[in-house]
């Protein structure tokens, strides 16, 4: 997905004012607030910022073992051998790749108001809202 910049929308009221503009303050205001409202509508997923990690031990090691397990499931199914172990294998292949699922990646999206952490296919999420940040520093990993 596409970042798109709301940078060119003014902040306050006076940023986007004309010179010698007769319109009221409020006015200016309601109409600030009425496009935005109509940008956030019309493109709901329209972020400042978004970025996606993708988790690739996840989807190549988890992935492999995956395909390991059900292959393993269906071979015993196809032999008539050992049925209960077909099935453990069967529900372990699943749980990995419900795992994969749900962790394959992070995604980080910034907004105006919020900052929504995401994994996977987004089921598993945390927003917090920047009003609550008290600090923010640079950190360097490694």
């Amino acid at each position: 997905m596409r970042s798109v910049s709301q940078s060119s929308l003014p902040i306050s009221s006076s940023e986007g004012a004309e010179a010698g503009s007769t319109e009221p303050a409020g006015a200016r205001d309601l109409v600030t607030s009425a496009r935005d409202l109509f940008v956030s509508w019309r493109h709901p997923l329209l972020h400042d910022y978004e970025h996606t990690q993708p988790g690739t031990f996840i989807r190549v090691w988890v992935g492999l073992w995956v395909i390991v397990f059900a292959t393993a499931a269906a071979v015993m199914l196809a032999s008539g051998s050992s049925e209960e172990t077909a099935i453990v294998f069967s529900a372990i292949a699943a749980m990995l790749a419900i795992c994969v699922a749900l962790f394959h990646s992070l995604t980080v999206r910034v907004s105006r108001n919020d900052i929504v952490l995401s994994f996977g296919v987004g089921i598993i999420q945390k927003s917090f809202l920047i009003d609550d940040i008290q600090t923010a520093a640079i950190l360097r990993n490694r």
